[in-house]
């Protein structure tokens, strides 16, 4: 059994083909293997800066459904602390608008149902459509900046994760003069 196995590698060393360099550097670009090198040192670099970015990135559903849980929230978490408090503010002083108009309708239509004077009756009836309405207009108000809130994250979100990947770059640039497949370039 050794015989045989030492006898098809033999075989397969006799039929394989030398290391042709020239075929590779056509394909790729290199001129030289230094430049293979580099290139390999280069595309590690880059994957060890991926996956910094894919450890510290934010992921766009999960930063939705905080906007959608709680107003402001997602512009918290990708560091947008202004819009967060903004909308979160926004959120609460209109729904407690809101409901503060809607007790005071309700407080006129128990008065308007217990009014006996036809004018007592005209002004309840009056004061309580009016509060009502005022109680519509803040609430639509407040699902309105809610909804905006909820597509603003989304443009947060991903300004939040290209400012990251420009973080990244910038830390890791180490040198300024930069070899590619392209040239070569000098960063000031």
């Amino acid at each position: 059994m050794r015989i045989i196995l030492i006898l098809l590698l033999s075989v397969s060393c006799l039929f394989a083909t030398e290391f042709d360099f020239e075929k590779i550097k056509v394909k790729y670009g290199w001129q030289t293997p230094q430049e293979q090198i580099i290139e390999r040192k280069q595309i590690i670099a880059k994957e060890k800066m991926f996956k910094v970015y894919e450890q510290n990135k934010l992921d766009f559903s999960e930063n939705l459904v905080r906007a959608v849980l709680v107003p402001g929230l997602g512009h918290f978490v990708a560091k947008d602390n202004a819009n967060g408090y903004f909308y979160f503010g926004a959120e609460i002083i209109l729904f407690y608008t809101s409901y503060n108009f809607h007790k005071k309708a309700n407080y006129f239509y128990e008065k308007y149902q217990d009014a006996t004077y036809i004018e007592e009756i005209k002004y309840n009836y009056r004061e309580a459509t009016k509060n009502y309405l005022f109680t519509q207009l803040y609430t639509t108000l407040g699902i309105g900046v809610w909804l905006y809130s909820i597509y603003d994250v989304i443009n947060t979100t991903n300004h939040y994760n290209r400012e990251l990947w420009q973080k990244i770059l910038y830390e890791n640039e180490g040198t300024k003069l930069y070899i590619s497949l392209n040239g070569i370039s000098l960063r000031f």
